[in-house]
């Protein structure tokens, strides 16, 4: 009942509509951004990146990507960076701009226990100096999205822990037939 409304849309995916906010933008939007970023900037003196207020915590971790990922920020400085022209967050978590709801939250509502902004920019750090990332201005975001779309499979740690669903499910995708031969495929 819990996640009566989060049913497979039929391609390998659910339905999360019924949720009212998204999470943080994902690795694969990250990178999109900072590439587009990239070329933007390559052609203009000056970049302008707008955010609406609803939307600050994804425009802050954009924000703060690049500070991390291109400028070599730590997130703490990145952070720091980013208070310079946004409010500070609201002590209480509920209120707190800089906070991402839980995945599958009904109400969109954040709380303690809800990721932050700094947070995400400390696993974007960590990927960086770990080297899990390498230089994100080649990073392959279409081979990124296939190996999620295909195989509901991500690499967590590259080429060392591979996190995926459950391969019965995923072999149900209509969209790649034939993942796991022998196994039914849902009617169209």
């Amino acid at each position: 009942e819990e996640l009566g409304c989060c049913k497979w849309d039929g391609s390998g995916h659910y339905d999360t509509s019924c949720y009212p906010k998204p999470g943080p933008p994902t690795l694969g939007q990250i990178i999109d951004f900072l590439q587009m970023l990239d070329s933007v900037v390559q052609q203009a003196k000056l970049t302008l990146v707008f955010t609406s207020t609803g939307c600050r915590a994804s425009g802050a971790l954009l924000a703060g990507a690049v500070l991390v990922l291109s400028v070599g920020l730590s997130a703490q400085e990145a952070w720091t960076e980013l208070l310079k022209a946004v409010p500070v967050p609201s002590p209480v978590a509920q209120e707190a701009w800089d906070r991402f709801p839980p995945p599958f939250s009904r109400t969109g509502q954040t709380g303690p226990s809800s990721v932050t902004v700094l947070e995400c920019l400390a696993g974007l750090e960590a990927a960086r100096d770990n080297g899990w990332l390498g230089d994100y201005s080649i990073w392959d975001s279409s081979s990124w999205r296939l190996l999620r779309d295909r195989m509901d499979a991500t690499w967590l740690i590259p080429n060392e822990v591979l996190v995926m669903g459950h391969p019965s499910i995923t072999a149900l995708n209509p969209l790649f037939p034939g993942l796991l031969p022998g196994l039914p495929s849902l009617p169209s």
